[in-house]
């Protein structure tokens, strides 16, 4: 399914950076409908990214950049805060992995080689090769190699 999305939000990111206005809200719409996921047009996401269980539930800010190989599970919100400055919104480095349930609101920055435990809610930047967990969400471990993390 992940596949599927991924494919559907690629030909709406194309036609929005080509300048058609539509066509690429209503691909977001039907993903919302047919998959429960707020995937806009106007996100930027690395090749390689996933998402998992067919991206149910996953809700990503329209103006949030994701790098390469980000692994996405159910769940998550990355978005905007209203307490924070406007236009701020997360940014996350590449090959994050992101637990389910997770929450990374405002203008965060992730860097690469970053796990989110599940149910984390990252409020503050977080630095590259580290796991950072809880509510709100602090950093466990740094340094790590994260391919022993992630098959």
């Amino acid at each position: 399914m992940s596949i599927l999305v991924f494919t559907l939000y690629r030909i709406s990111h194309l036609l929005y950076m080509k300048g058609i206005p539509l066509l690429p809200y209503l691909i977001t719409i039907c993903l919302r409908i047919f998959f429960g996921c707020w995937l806009p047009a106007e996100a930027k996401i690395g090749l390689g990214s996933t998402l998992g269980k067919g991206a149910l539930g996953v809700v990503i800010h329209e103006k949030s950049i994701i790098g390469e190989g980000a692994i996405i599970s159910h769940n998550v919100t990355l978005g905007g805060s209203s307490k924070k400055q406007s236009g701020k919104l997360p940014v996350l480095g590449s090959r994050v992995r992101i637990g389910s349930g997770a929450a990374i609101i405002g203008g965060v920055t992730i860097g690469d080689n970053v796990i989110i435990a599940a149910n984390s809610v990252v409020l503050d930047d977080v630095e590259s090769n580290s796991i950072v967990g809880g509510n709100p969400a602090r950093v466990l471990k740094t340094e790590i190699d994260i391919n022993e993390y992630i098959n």
